[in-house]
């Protein structure tokens, strides 16, 4: 008994708390929060315990699902053969771009996230914006492409916000 959260609270007087999985009646795995809590006569003495716990058995499926999802996710955005941006919609700061955004503007060593999508467009209007939507872009070695870009709006980790694609990159001879 004494390695039992309530064990433990009538050893040492205290509240225990914490996370613990075991066997349903059906014999599924089962997951749980519990608190405990020393009940004591008018000396102080311990004469029993109190033990509270929720089943959170549920919520670990569900973190379990939302993981795989994120996986998934992951996994189409890095494989897009197309460098993707995910930007701030006021500033353009760049919150997350897939593996060809970086092995295409990427200068070793510098990470992409927390530059401006502008930079990448020099000889623009404010942000590299153009309405046409040819663009020259270039990697931080300043290395030229041409190529065009369509921004979706799209809801991510910061809000929502355009999700910034550019297509048919091509080297660009000046």
């Amino acid at each position: 008994m004494p390695g039992l959260p309530r064990g433990k609270t009538f050893a040492d007087g205290q509240s225990h708390y914490g996370e613990t999985e075991g066997i349903g009646r059906k014999g599924q795995k089962k997951h749980w929060i519990f608190i405990t809590a020393p009940m004591r006569d008018e000396n102080g003495d311990i004469v029993a315990g109190m033990e509270m716990s929720i089943d959170i058995t549920r919520r670990r499926h569900l973190e379990k699902d939302l993981k795989k999802s994120e996986e998934k996710y992951h996994a189409i955005f890095n494989n897009i053969f197309n460098p993707v941006f995910v930007v701030d919609q006021e500033s353009l700061e760049i919150l997350d771009c897939n593996i060809k955004a970086v092995e295409l503007y990427h200068s070793g060593g510098t990470p992409l996230t927390g530059k401006l999508f502008g930079d990448f467009f020099p000889g623009r209007g404010p942000g590299g914006h153009d309405p046409a939507g040819e663009i020259p872009k270039r990697n931080l070695q300043g290395k030229a492409y041409q190529g065009r870009w369509q921004a979706d709006r799209c809801g991510h980790v910061g809000g929502t916000g355009p999700v910034l694609r550019t297509g048919r990159v091509s080297d660009h001879h000046q």
